[in-house]
């Protein structure tokens, strides 16, 4: 996607910082799913408040959680991303 169409798209978003991070994590899970260097590399992603072993009372910056095909889940920060260690 051309720079100009992705910030047209970011353009779409809500003005509210936090429902605009909201979509913005959605947007995020969506790619990591259908991304096929992504796709390879992860079993599953859900959203943090979504996943099976979070634990409610713990607050973290973690926006999703991947299962890598390789290891067991891990939080995701949706401002970047390291290299799977497998």
């Amino acid at each position: 996607m051309a720079a100009s169409r992705f910030t047209t798209f970011l353009d779409t978003f809500d003005p509210d910082p936090k429902k605009r991070g909201t979509q913005w994590e959605h947007v995020c899970k969506w790619f990591l799913e259908i991304d096929p260097v992504y796709r390879a590399q992860l079993k599953k992603v859900w959203h943090w408040d979504k996943w099976p072993g979070r634990t409610p009372r713990r607050t973290v910056k973690y926006a999703c959680v991947a299962l890598p095909a390789c290891a067991s889940a891990r939080g995701l920060s949706v401002g970047g991303l390291a290299p799977s260690p497998c």
